[in-house]
């Protein structure tokens, strides 16, 4: 179903005209330095000026894609959720032992990608003490993965892969 999928949204793309590829690669390039800009100078840092000054675009331009600055953090946010998912998911396809011996291959992700671990270490620091939204995606971010662990470490219980 995955790869049905992925065949899916590659003939979309494929089908795309000029205009929409222009597009998509613009939302991709706001999306790129607005994630580059909320990792070094944290939400509260960041001005939508200067994350479409970084993108090469004009104000307005950035306000079409995206309304408000929270806007553009969520969906910063949700396009690295993508992301991460597609890796947890090769990680997790076995399950168990299998599982719990990639976790070091996500660590080596984050590793390289110092921008999207600066991201999540630079957000979840600012608002550690408040009660934002961005704290709650955190607080849930965070707890679906002790949980992903956690199922881990009973699948090879169960297996009787761990003692």
């Amino acid at each position: 179903m995955a790869d049905e999928t992925r065949a899916a949204k590659e003939k979309n793309a494929e089908e795309r005209t000029p205009s929409q590829k222009r597009g998509h690669e613009r939302r991709a390039a706001i999306l790129d330095a607005a994630m580059k800009r909320f990792a070094t100078h944290g939400y509260r840092g960041t001005t939508v000026a200067a994350v479409a000054a970084d993108a090469g675009i004009r104000d307005a331009s950035l306000l079409y894609w995206f309304p408000t600055k929270a806007s553009l953090l969520l969906a910063v946010l949700t396009h690295q959720d993508a992301e991460q998912a597609r890796l947890v998911r090769r990680m997790a396809s076995e399950g168990g032992r299998a599982a719990i011996d990639r976790i070091g291959d996500w660590g080596a992700v984050m590793e390289e990608h110092v921008d999207l671990s600066a991201l999540y270490i630079t957000l979840s620091g600012e608002h550690l003490r408040d009660d934002s939204d961005i704290q709650a995606y955190f607080v849930r971010r965070y707890q679906a993965t002790v949980d992903l662990i956690a199922q881990f470490f009973r699948e090879g219980l169960d297996r009787g892969e761990l003692l």
